[in-house]
């Protein structure tokens, strides 16, 4: 079954999914958290703060991941359902 056959909304699907991830590896990768430790600033890279020692971190990091790729994905789906249910109507 190539690309060209699957429904609107599968696509739209693996579009969201596809860029969730190419936006959540560009800001583990970039992004960084400042916090001011004992006086003076210090910044960490969210990339590490999942591969710490430090559950609490790490679960913390994964919190607003997850959500971002269901989000992502959902939103995906619903845009693609709606531009298949446009185009089949105009046919």
């Amino acid at each position: 079954m190539g690309w060209k056959n699957l429904s609107y909304w599968l696509k739209g699907g693996v579009f969201g999914f596809i860029l969730s991830f190419l936006v959540i590896v560009y800001r583990l990768y970039v992004s960084k958290i400042c916090f001011d430790g004992v006086g003076r600033g210090e910044c960490i890279s969210e990339l590490s703060i999942i591969f710490s020692s430090n559950l609490k971190d790490v679960y913390a990091t994964y919190f607003y991941l997850i959500p971002e790729f269901v989000l992502a994905i959902t939103a995906g789906v619903l845009i693609g359902w709606i531009y298949g249910r446009i185009k089949q109507r105009k046919r």
